[in-house]
């Protein structure tokens, strides 16, 4: 680990926190953390489900993999007005799932 720390120029208490849990690691890191140990990027994700969000963490904050491939096919539909249009809908229809809870 000290060797890691080392490589990545962060102190090994530094490094002893984001594998601990007690700060977070950022996805510029968490790369560098993959480049240095010479493993994919995906390999630090194996076995979760995108759609499933962590205990005790800030869903808000956190983007499902469902989320990301909409807003991709939103990007893709060339004509503005109707992706206005599609924005609005799903804007109501999560206030009406709000409202419902």
């Amino acid at each position: 680990m000290e060797k890691l720390a080392q490589a990545l120029g962060i102190s090994y208490q530094q490094l002893q926190k984001y594998e601990v849990g007690s700060n977070r690691v950022s996805c510029g890191r968490l790369w560098m953390i993959g480049q240095t140990l010479d493993l994919p990027i995906g390999f630090f994700f194996e076995g979760l489900d995108g759609d499933r969000q962590p205990e005790g963490g800030e869903p808000e904050a956190l983007v499902s993999r469902r989320t990301i491939n909409v807003a991709r096919q939103l990007e893709e539909i060339e004509d503005q007005a109707l992706r206005d249009q599609l924005l609005a809908m799903i804007r109501t229809c999560a206030r009406s799932g709000r409202m419902a809870s």
